[in-house]
């Protein structure tokens, strides 16, 4: 691989079922030339990737989801992330979930949420 300059190795520890413990390693390799931005770079994507997806599991129960025909998990899951990015998109100091509770009570705050 031309161009390829530096490789960052990443790694922790997670506690498994049972207390036994459980090593997971990744392995990135970069163009980055310093260490210090790859590893910036990776922990960053990492900290989006997790957000999103517990935002989902948590507030929306996707996890719990049992749509499973045909394209209905994926188009679940598209309405879900379009109804967070509503949801955080709005300014109110109130939780996620406080905010799909009014809308499911109150068609303003719903067209509120929706821009209409």
């Amino acid at each position: 691989m031309s161009g390829v300059t530096s490789k960052a190795f990443a790694w922790w520890r997670d506690k498994a079922r049972g207390g036994a413990q459980s090593i997971t390693r990744r392995y990135y390799i970069s163009s980055l030339c310093e260490i210090g931005k790859a590893a910036e770079a990776i922990r960053g994507h990492w900290g989006v990737e997790n957000e999103f997806h517990w935002c989902l599991d948590v507030v929306f129960d996707e996890d719990k989801s049992r749509a499973r025909t045909r394209n209905a998990a994926k188009n679940l899951g598209i309405l879900r992330g379009v109804a967070m990015n509503l949801l955080k998109n709005n300014p109110e100091k109130t939780s996620l979930k406080g905010k799909m509770y009014q809308a499911s009570m109150s068609l303003s705050y719903l067209k509120k949420l929706l821009k209409i």
